[in-house]
């Protein structure tokens, strides 16, 4: 007999069974199978005959593969290595009545991992998946009226009764053999949440390089008819592409789609109506679990004082006298209160103004989603630091790399901006101008509401990535990190350029003290990089508020302009560095496309190097001292940047 699995996730339905699937997928003593949902378990039997490997279900919406027979199912498993744990994801056993008897009787042994969300949101994300892939044009609150049987509509709701699904696994298998996530947790600390499943599984704690910021198999209504078309196309290549396409490319392609999805939210009506639909249910899977999930009972709480609630869309109850379900959409849009008064000078309203690798380049990708908000393309042109100069760095490839961003004329710097809607405030990200406060005094005088945004990272990790940086764009003489962190009086006297200074630029507190020095201190907001990778909805509220801005919901997991060793430097080279190649495609494709793609496949090509522990030893005694001064400067502690082992080290912007 065959491998077969030693644990299942068996639901639900669009609670995040494909992030949870991917995110065990990634463990190393753990083995998930190419195909999800193969459903074997589902069915009154297995069949006896069939083909070696899972076939395409015809008579399904999605022609997903299924498998139908014991040796399909058991072909999945087949290069699981020794010893790893082996598991599949089918969140069709949830709420299958023959799931529980047929699992109890082939594996007995198994474990069974739920991951769940509430009900409501987990119904209209339902709902979404087939609006995104063209399956469903009704109005939410008409779509969940549909009689039993009614496909799409009637699971949407259905599907979300998870207790009376559940009462049967907990009675056959025992508390201690079923466990139950919730989806919210998993959001707001996956690490913590992941960890506790692997020590019920019995395996070692989630590795802290796994990706698990990732979304997977997002829904929302397209943006336009484009959009629409590549989700129609995704949904009919799936059967053919699944097993042959790598899964790395698959989702690649699945996050750049979702760029162009729409969120949207469920009408205070309809969310009032499913709350009473759902009470028993949910008072059933108390007891069952143990867990308080009152908060499912409620409507959602208002943000915190202060804060202006997200400009989300929202969707109207059917009875709501909407003749058309796009009526029923109130799409993110830029407010009707223009964001930027009609006085304001010409040129920008605020500026990033570093630390260079701290994240600067994903806190603009993020900035530039706002509807409110116009960011330049023209990055690190450093218009107030070279004003009318024409400085001449001499480093290795200065003169191709890093002098044909500067923009010292006036007229040009401000046609960056020329684009922007009079509504929209204008920014630009520009890294080195933190180390100088006389740029920012400049910058004050052309603006003097100008305001001033500082990520800061770790500087041990911050100062390797600047160098593993160098090293990937071929710029970089000195292959060992120490020794050109050491050489930087030298460059200096050599006319390099700021990008070579590993040590000055990372010490935060000389430099803060004088841009506080510089620019009135309620002008200038500064994140932490960490902050901003483990809480980033509240830190990107917390910076749109600063920018007087309502917040707004956007794609904000991912990194961005990363670091590491090529493996193949031809592609890397096309990707990072100026070429003609590149400025037609720019010209060509829209900006947020070629962003998405071109990251996606730098990620790719990069192989992550890693900050030594000796290396991170002599980096942390270097910066104690102007650690200690920043620690004053913010009232903040930073002691954790003195730990000697740190999560995600070394090679991220």
């Amino acid at each position: 007999m065959g491998r077969l699995p030693d644990f299942l996730v068996i639901g639900a339905f669009k609670s995040g069974t494909t992030s949870l699937a991917q995110f065990l997928g990634d463990h190393p003593q753990i083995y998930m199978p190419w195909l999800q949902e193969p459903n074997y378990f589902a069915y009154e039997h297995a069949d006896m005959e069939g083909s070696p490997r899972p076939e395409v279900e015809r008579n399904s919406v999605y022609k997903r593969h299924r498998a139908r027979t014991l040796a399909q199912y058991e072909s999945l498993f087949e290069e699981a290595p020794a010893g790893a744990l082996v598991g599949e994801c089918s969140p069709e056993y949830m709420r299958s009545a023959y799931a529980c008897p047929r699992i109890a009787e082939e594996l007995p042994n198994a474990k069974l991992l739920a991951i769940l969300r509430n009900p409501i949101d987990r119904a209209f994300s339902d709902y979404q998946a087939f609006v995104r892939d063209s399956l469903e044009r009704a109005p939410f609150g008409e779509a969940i009226r549909r009689p039993p049987g009614i496909e799409p509509g009637s699971q949407y709701v259905m599907t979300g009764f998870y207790g009376r699904q559940l009462q049967p696994y907990f009675e056959t298998f025992g508390a201690d053999r079923v466990k139950v996530i919730l989806n919210e947790d998993l959001r707001v600390d996956a690490k913590h949440v992941l960890d506790d499943v692997c020590e019920w599984l019995g395996v070692d704690p989630m590795p802290d390089s796994a990706a698990l910021a990732n979304q997977f198999n997002v829904s929302g209504r397209p943006r336009n008819s484009a959009v629409a078309l590549a989700y129609k196309l995704r949904r009919v290549s799936r059967p053919w592409a699944k097993p042959i396409v790598p899964e790395r490319l698959q989702r690649g392609v699945d996050s750049i789609l979702a760029n162009g999805l729409q969120r949207e939210s469920v009408s205070p009506a309809v969310r009032s109506e499913l709350i009473e639909i759902y009470r028993e249910d949910i008072e059933l899977l108390q007891s069952l679990t143990g867990r308080d999930l009152g908060e499912w009972l409620r409507q959602p709480a208002p943000k915190a004082t202060g804060k202006v609630a997200p400009r989300i869309a929202s969707v109207d109850a059917a009875s709501a006298d909407k003749s058309d379900a796009e009526s029923a959409v109130s799409s993110a849009s830029p407010s009707t209160t223009p964001a930027r008064p009609a006085d304001a000078p010409d040129g920008p309203d605020f500026l990033v103004i570093g630390a260079a690798k701290s994240g600067t380049t994903s806190l603009s990708y993020y900035l530039r989603q706002h509807p409110d908000i116009f960011f330049a393309r023209e990055k690190e042109s450093h218009f107030f630091l070279y004003e009318g100069q024409q400085p001449d760095f001499r480093g290795p490839s200065d003169a191709e790399e890093f002098l044909p961003l500067i923009i010292s004329d006036k007229a040009r710097y401000l046609e960056c901006f020329a684009s922007a809607e009079a509504s929209q405030i204008r920014g630009e990200a520009s890294v080195y101008y933190m180390s100088s406060p006389d740029a920012l005094r400049r910058a004050i005088a052309h603006n003097p509401k100008m305001k001033f945004l500082a990520v800061l990272r770790n500087p041990a990790e911050r100062s390797f990535s600047a160098w593993s940086h160098m090293m990937r764009d071929n710029r970089e003489p000195v292959d060992d990190f120490l020794r050109a962190f050491g050489l930087e009086a030298e460059r200096r006297e050599a006319d390099w350029s700021p990008g070579f200074f590993y040590e000055s630029m990372s010490q935060y507190g000389e430099q803060l003290a004088a841009c506080y020095e510089a620019v009135p201190a309620e002008q200038l907001k500064v994140v932490l990089y960490e902050d901003l990778v483990s809480r980033h909805e509240e830190v990107l509220a917390e910076i749109f508020e600063f920018l007087g801005l309502q917040p707004v919901d956007i794609a904000s997991e991912r990194v961005m302009n990363a670091s590491g060793n090529p493996r193949f430097r031809a592609l890397n080279k096309l990707l990072t560095q100026r070429n003609p190649v590149k400025t037609t495609l720019k010209r060509v494709i829209p900006y947020e496309a070629g962003m998405a793609i071109a990251q996606r496949l730098a990620s790719w090509n990069l192989q992550r190097r890693a900050l030594s522990e000796e290396d991170r030893a002599v980096l942390t005694q270097r910066f104690s001292e102007d650690v200690t001064r920043l620690e004053q400067i913010l009232g903040r502690d930073l002691s954790a940047w003195s730990a000697s082992t740190k999560a995600g080290a070394g090679t991220h912007n």
